[in-house]
């Protein structure tokens, strides 16, 4: 018998073939037919009531590391990480909008000498953002928030920073949302 072809719950992936065995391998983007390896299926989101977020539920995750813990999956950088292929990553969200600039990113560097100045002038960057912000706890609808980082130094990196900027302004309104009209809006508007 053949496999079935079905959608994914979420849209993001054309086809996906799922195997007998339970396994599924997902369509390649360069059209090239189905990819040659078994991907295990996702497991299936929990339903929370929204503005139920915790603050302790939000956790940083270098994205090199598998198996990925399960939860709300942000790419907490501007750039996509080097050698993963977008269908391999299933992420949740990607704001690059709150990630550290490209002029901050260049001038940090990733030395720690300057990780308190980079640390103070990203949340300078992060401040106008603050209703994007609150709608990316507001998406996560309870599950545990995981930033996805791609930087090498654990102790050093924009998503650390991303991180308690998110945990203290949950902590100041925690059942506070973002007005619509203000929702995925910039400084500018």
């Amino acid at each position: 018998p053949s496999p079935l072809l079905h959608a994914d719950s979420a849209g993001r992936w054309p086809w996906i073939r799922i195997h007998e065995d339970g396994m599924d391998t997902r369509r390649c983007g360069n059209g090239a037919g189905f990819a040659c390896r078994a991907i295990p299926p996702r497991p299936e989101r929990r339903e929370f009531p929204r503005n139920r977020m915790n603050v302790r539920d939000i956790r940083c995750w270098r994205v090199y590391d598998h198996p990925l813990p399960p939860g709300f999956h942000v790419l907490a950088e501007r750039l996509w990480p080097r050698g993963i292929r977008r269908a391999d990553l299933l992420l949740d969200s990607w704001p690059k909008e709150l990630a550290p600039s490209t002029a901050l990113r260049g001038w940090f560097g990733h030395k720690p000498e300057r990780w308190e100045e980079f640390a103070r002038r990203y949340r300078e960057e992060l401040f106008p953002m603050e209703n994007r912000a609150r709608q990316l706890l507001e998406e996560s609808a309870g599950q545990e928030l995981v930033l996805l980082y791609a930087a090498r130094d654990r102790e050093h990196n924009g998503a650390l920073v991303l991180r308690d900027v998110l945990q203290e302004l949950y902590a100041r309104h925690p059942g506070k949302q973002a007005a619509p009209e203000d929702r995925g809006r910039g400084p500018s508007g």
